[in-house]
């Protein structure tokens, strides 16, 4: 294993968190724009405390559960078959409500059983992820993507892959941007007509990285309904495409 990736990925155990006491009360300004998104157990929020929550509503006669999982959170992502957390501290997370056993969130008791926190990585700036692959910035601009293997395994070099794509990263989203340190932005299976060239039904989706732009100093990708999304950057003189 390279010293890079060494850097990179955590070589701890995890073991599997069974989280006991009181319920903490709710976040007092929770608001539609607070939840990320839904899972089959429970909705999982981010409020604007950096608190993650996993929150069951009282409905189909189930009782309402709401317990907090996680603080100093920057991010929270759908990821496996729950979801994943960058923390403030450049760490990323696993939060995992399987563990073999059944989904507490539809028993009425306390305390919440079958939460497990696993740790991916350390010393990310950036990260993004879908349902199976998480593609991070170091604090060194490395980018790498890690892929979730399907492995129950608590230990991270038999759950994940990790693979360095590219040095000199400031910023990723999953496999379809990233860009430089100098800011060059690069792309591939997006539709991508830079020069304005060819005709709405005609725009090319190169399989290979493009270069879209330089002197860019930032993206960002903006999801619309289903699997859809438009991206847009900013050049470093304040023009704006998309």
């Amino acid at each position: 294993m390279k010293r890079s990736l060494k850097y990179f990925v955590t070589t701890a155990i995890c073991a599997a968190t069974l989280i006991t006491g009181t319920i903490p009360a709710f976040a007092s300004d929770k608001n539609p724009r607070d939840v990320i998104h839904s899972i089959d157990r429970c909705d999982v929020i981010l409020d604007q405390n950096g608190t993650v929550w996993a929150y069951r509503p009282a409905a189909g006669g189930y009782t309402e559960k709401k317990i907090a999982l996680e603080t100093d959170v920057i991010t929270i992502d759908d990821f496996g078959s729950d979801f994943m957390v960058q923390k403030k501290d450049g760490t990323i997370w696993e939060i995992d409500f399987d563990n073999g056993k059944p989904s507490q969130f539809y028993v009425d008791a306390d305390p919440f059983n079958g939460v497990r926190k696993i740790k991916i990585a350390q010393n990310a700036k950036t990260v993004s992820s879908n349902r199976w692959n998480i593609y991070a910035v170091t604090n060194n601009n490395a980018y790498y993507h890690i892929q979730r293997t399907g492995s129950n395994s608590l230990l991270p070099s038999e759950r994940y892959t990790y693979q360095k794509v590219q040095d000199n990263v400031a910023k990723v989203f999953e496999n379809i941007l990233y860009l430089t340190t100098d800011g060059k932005l690069y792309a591939k299976d997006i539709y991508i007509d830079v020069d304005h060239k060819f005709p709405c039904g005609q725009t090319p989706k190169p399989a290979e990285w493009t270069l879209v732009d330089t002197n860019v100093k930032d993206f960002q990708a903006t999801p619309f309904a289903g699997s859809f999304s438009s991206y847009f950057y900013i050049k470093n003189d304040g023009t704006l495409f998309g």
